[in-house]
């Protein structure tokens, strides 16, 4: 589907959908209609309708349910519904409202009931804007800082990066100090997601400290399904139970090298890293894009067969993604005295980066012992480098607050 529309109709009653189409055309609007419920968010995505018309009776869903739906993803949350049912309005308009339906039409439908608020809803509402297919937003970028100390130039908060897709899948990677502020800006939301992902690379403090008290276990409404690394020194179902004061939901998965279904439109698939403890990088498929997380990892030498093969796996880890976000702890000069620590020097992640064909690289977990004119420094040789090597990519400083989109 390439065209764009003031209305899209779900109405399995093809005599009602004709009907509607005329009827609507009869006003000067556009429309579409489609017979059930099915790939309806792939659909509103495709058509970016101004206005829904949705039918409670349907086949394989309940178009109230399909209505809660729309409205609870933030990418089709702002469309307008109307739902349209021949069912009794006392009671039906009563429920359409409360799952956010802006109007009821009793069916069969005339042009003297749908004209009113039909011509209201799009009198309000102009023609949709695209939506990205995947919003990032990093809410923490720092590691550990050796003693306390302000907010640095690129933020002060430790690892939470989180991703959202346009057909509503919540996803958040690791859990240290911002993740306080991203669960802030969820529960803000009039429409919450009711179920939400989070991946934890590893066990080291600064991506999970975020964690402690705060009550993800017990907020009603919104599930958290959290997944680890499987690590022989930690179990993370006791871990996740003392950090949030109380069991979860639903047990804590553990994580190995190997793909995993996360939702009906995301895919994970994880990789082990060079980072002591037992780490891992994240792939994740969401709506069509790539995003490639690796916060922790060391790139050193690659004549050294233990380097290279780590390199080799990553390029093929993060093959043509969207964005790869992946540790740039050191300068080069630094990187030197820092061997085996587990983190790497930022031009050996531009190498991975061209050799992978990726769009954007965000340059990640840059030390907080980098003052303000240190980390311009770095960012004017990136740059250099960048125009020097003739890369085609685009490449950033992960800043704290700082969000990307995907289209």
């Amino acid at each position: 589907m390439s065209e764009t529309v003031d209305v899209l109709i779900f109405e399995d009653d093809p005599d009602q959908a004709a009907l509607a189409e005329v009827l609507l055309g009869t006003l000067g609007y556009t429309s579409r209609s489609l017979p059930d419920g099915a790939g309806a968010l792939e659909a509103v995505g495709s058509l970016r309708p101004r206005l829904i018309l949705l039918d409670i009776m349907m086949p394989g869903t309940d178009g109230l349910l399909l209505c809660r739906t729309l409205k609870s993803t933030p990418a089709t949350s702002a469309i307008p519904v109307i739902i349209t049912s021949g069912k009794s309005e006392a009671e039906e308009r009563a429920r359409a409202v409360r799952v956010g339906a802006e109007d009821f039409v009793q069916k069969p439908l005339d042009l003297e009931r749908l004209a009113p608020p039909v011509r209201k809803a799009l009198a309000q509402r102009p023609a949709a804007t695209p939506v990205p297919a995947v919003r990032a937003t990093f809410w923490g970028c720092r590691g550990l800082a050796p003693t306390p100390s302000a907010p640095g130039p690129l933020g002060q908060h430790t690892s939470c990066v989180q991703l959202e897709s346009a057909s509503g899948d919540h996803v958040i990677l690791d859990g240290g100090s911002g993740i306080a502020r991203c669960w802030e800006s969820l529960l803000a939301r009039k429409m919450r997601p009711r179920e939400v992902h989070l991946l934890l690379t590893h066990y080291h403090s600064d991506h999970i400290e975020g964690l402690m008290g705060l009550e993800l276990a017990r907020l009603p409404g919104i599930e958290v399904k959290v997944a680890g690394p499987d690590d022989v020194d930690v179990d993370l179902a006791d871990l996740t139970r003392t950090l949030f004061g109380a069991p979860l939901a639903t047990p804590p998965r553990l994580l190995q090298e190997k793909a995993y279904e996360l939702a009906a439109r995301t895919r994970l698939e994880a990789l082990y890293t060079l980072h002591p403890s037992t780490t891992l990088a994240f792939a994740l498929q969401m709506d069509g894009r790539k995003v490639v997380y690796c916060p922790d990892a060391e790139l050193g030498d690659p004549s050294n067969p233990v380097f290279r093969d780590f390199e080799r796996k990553l390029v093929r880890f993060a093959d043509s993604a969207d964005l790869l976000i992946h540790d740039a702890h050191f300068t080069p000069m630094d990187y030197a005295n820092a061997r085996g620590q587990g983190h790497s020097a930022w031009p050996s992640v531009l190498r991975v980066a061209a050799l992978a064909s990726v769009r954007r690289l965000a340059l990640f977990h840059v030390s907080r012992a980098y003052d303000e004119a240190q980390v311009k420094a770095l960012e004017e040789a990136v740059k250099a480098a960048l125009s020097a090597e003739g890369r085609s990519f685009e490449c950033f400083l992960a800043r704290e607050g700082q969000a990307v989109e995907l289209f």
